[in-house]
């Protein structure tokens, strides 16, 4: 997949999302946009940087996950609400 040639805002995305055994990131780092699953105990999992290839879609772009698919999921007023990576889904923590 191709990234497109303008990133969105990262903005709408940052954000802790939680799930019953981890967290997921989202932040910023080193001008790259990176999404982290963080177990509740233990070792933090790699870092996976992420670039969009279409409205809330977005793909790994480097490490072990490279090629694997993001996705962002908006409430009904158009909030990112919950993000979906490796297949399992996380909603936004309280802010």
């Amino acid at each position: 997949m191709e990234p497109l040639s303008t990133q969105p805002d990262s903005a709408p995305y940052l954000g802790r999302y939680l799930r019953p055994m981890n967290a997921v990131s989202v932040r910023v780092e080193g001008g790259k946009l990176i999404v982290q699953e963080i177990p509740n105990t233990g070792d933090p999992r790699p870092v996976m940087p992420i670039a969009f290839f279409g409205p809330d879609r977005a793909v790994v772009t480097d490490g072990n996950d490279r090629g694997q698919s993001i996705e962002f999921v908006r409430d009904k007023d158009g909030q990112v609400t919950w993000v979906r990576v490796v297949g399992r889904v996380a909603v936004r923590a309280a802010k």
